[in-house]
């Protein structure tokens, strides 16, 4: 019980001390929130700047994938190199350089991946080809160099016909893929890009000079040779292998209903650089024919009329159908000075 009233009697007299003498009012305290925020101004300080910043870091996130996106869809391709080698009935040898043209602030990390391509208008791939991880830096270079599997024979036939008869081609590439923006994380984005590059024009421009008759019986059965001329205005590089074409009269010259059909000449080991072409060229012809025609109006030995069309490409003994198709698809007229020949 004494116990009880000591310690009571003790806490009494620590509050009585802690008041101060009698008379004399307690010390007032320092405001209360205003005080707080003079003492720990900077705790808030560090509160305010890291809420910012886990602000602003969540609305990169939030809009990187979009931002990625749009740097994909905004950059461009250009071509500046291709060469179509070994070409068999359903496989090529494919290197091809194209250029990316990107004026975007982000230049990003694009993994590598497999892209269809498309001719335009077409909604069935021609090829597929790997494309190698690249800095998507303006003016960058992808190089790609692969055996191709030709899987659709139509859709190529058709994208190598628009490549020799249009001055221009436009195809698109599209594919799944990753990317990366300096320390952002890798995220996935769609990769379509379309493709504009000059194709052959329909050979326009090919001529046939120095025509000579053969004589004596030749062993591929050719009866006149001469030097055809085969502009190429693209970046390509095309190898045709033993081409073999056909030879018409217009039906106007021929003096028919249609045009006529007069002989075949054949190129070997055609490979069409850009530039301008010359390859020797032999020809069987129906020369009586022609004989008889340049009686009838002198004239055409001077400017003989003459229509050529692909009829069949080989390489090795092996017809090569996607190459036969697309030219035998393109006639180019041609106008023969005879006057060495006959």
């Amino acid at each position: 019980m004494s116990d009880t009233k000591e310690n009571h009697l003790a806490q009494e007299l620590s509050n009585n001390s802690a008041a101060g003498p009698p008379g004399e009012k307690a010390p007032k305290k320092r405001g209360g929130i205003a005080g707080h925020c003079k003492r720990f101004w900077w705790v808030h300080l560090i509160i305010l700047v890291v809420c910012k910043r886990t602000h602003n870091a969540h609305s990169v996130y939030v809009a990187y994938p979009k931002i990625a996106q749009d740097a994909v869809n905004k950059s461009r391709l250009n071509l500046t190199y291709q060469s179509i080698k070994n070409p068999t009935s359903d496989s090529f040898d494919i290197n091809v350089t194209t250029k990316i043209i990107n004026h975007a602030m982000y230049h990003p990390k694009i993994y590598s991946f497999n892209a269809d391509l498309y001719l335009d208008g077409s909604d069935t791939p021609f090829t597929t080809l790997p494309i190698p991880a690249v800095k998507a830096n303006n003016g960058a270079l992808e190089h790609i160099s692969t055996h191709s599997i030709i899987n659709n024979s139509v859709a190529f036939t058709e994208y190598v016909t628009a490549v020799v008869k249009q001055e221009n081609v436009t195809i698109h590439l599209k594919g799944k893929t990753h990317l990366r923006q300096g320390a952002l994380p890798k995220i996935k984005v769609n990769y379509k890009q379309t493709l504009t590059f000059a194709g052959f024009n329909g050979l326009e421009g090919l001529t046939v000079t120095n025509i000579s008759l053969l004589s004596g019986t030749q062993a591929d059965g050719a009866n006149m040779a001469g030097t055809v001329n085969i502009p190429n205005p693209t970046v390509l590089i095309q190898e045709l292998g033993n081409l073999t074409m056909q030879l018409s009269l217009p039906a106007s010259v021929a003096n028919s209903s249609s045009d006529v059909d007069i002989g075949t000449s054949t190129v070997n080991n055609t490979v069409l650089y850009p530039g301008t072409n010359s390859f020797p060229l032999r020809s069987t012809v129906n020369t009586l024919y022609l004989l008889g025609l340049i009686q009838e109006n002198t004239t055409l030995i001077q400017d003989l009329p003459m229509l050529i069309s692909g009829k069949n490409v080989t390489r090795n003994g092996e017809e090569i159908p996607w190459l036969s198709d697309a030219l035998g698809n393109n006639t180019v007229e041609v106008h023969l000075n005879l006057t060495s020949a006959f």
